[in-house]
C-alpha cells in the first residue's frame, strides 16, 4: 500500500511551470535576438548593394546639378532588398563623403548610410524583460566613385 505525502502532490507542477517559464523566455530571447540579427544584416546588405548601384550604374541625371548620382535610384534599391521593411521606418542618405552638397567628381568616395528605427520592434521589451523595446541600427558603406 502506498502513502501519499498530501504535502507534496503539487510540487511537479509548479516545478514545472518554473521550468517551462525559463525556457520559453530563452527561447523567446534567441528569436527576438535572431530577428534583430537578420534585419541588422539586411540593412547592410542592402547598404552595400545602394552604394555600388550609386559608383557604377551610369548616372541618369546631371551630375553635376545634384551631389548624389541617381540618389532615387540608390534609394530604391536599399528600400526594395530582401529583409528591408519600406515603411519609413528605414532613412537612406547619400553623400560624397567629405564634400557634403558638392556634385560627385571620378575618384570621389560616395557615403551610403541607412538609420534604421523600429520603436515596437521586439515583442516584448522593456521591463521586466532583459531586451529594450526599439531596435535602432545605424549601418553606412563607401565606395570610390567611377
Amino acid at each position: 500500500m502506498m502513502i501519499f505525502n498530501r504535502n507534496r502532490e503539487g510540487q511537479t507542477l509548479i516545478e514545472t511551470a518554473l521550468v517551462l517559464f525559463l525556457l520559453l523566455l530563452i527561447l523567446l530571447g534567441i528569436t527576438e535576438f535572431s530577428r534583430a540579427w537578420y534585419t541588422k544584416n539586411s540593412i547592410k546588405n542592402a547598404i552595400r548593394q545602394g552604394v555600388r548601384v550609386a559608383v557604377v550604374t551610369p548616372s541618369l541625371v546631371d551630375v553635376a546639378a545634384t551631389p548624389c548620382p541617381n540618389a532615387d535610384i540608390v534609394i530604391t534599391a536599399v528600400c526594395t532588398a530582401p529583409g528591408v521593411k519600406n515603411d519609413n521606418r528605414t532613412r537612406v542618405t547619400i553623400d560624397v563623403e567629405g564634400k557634403s552638397g558638392t556634385p560627385a567628381a571620378n575618384g570621389d568616395t560616395i557615403l551610403v548610410r541607412a538609420v534604421y528605427n523600429d520603436p515596437t520592434f521586439f515583442i516584448l521589451g522593456n521591463r521586466p524583460w532583459p531586451w529594450p523595446k526599439a531596435l535602432n541600427t545605424t549601418e553606412e558603406a563607401r565606395m570610390r566613385y567611377e
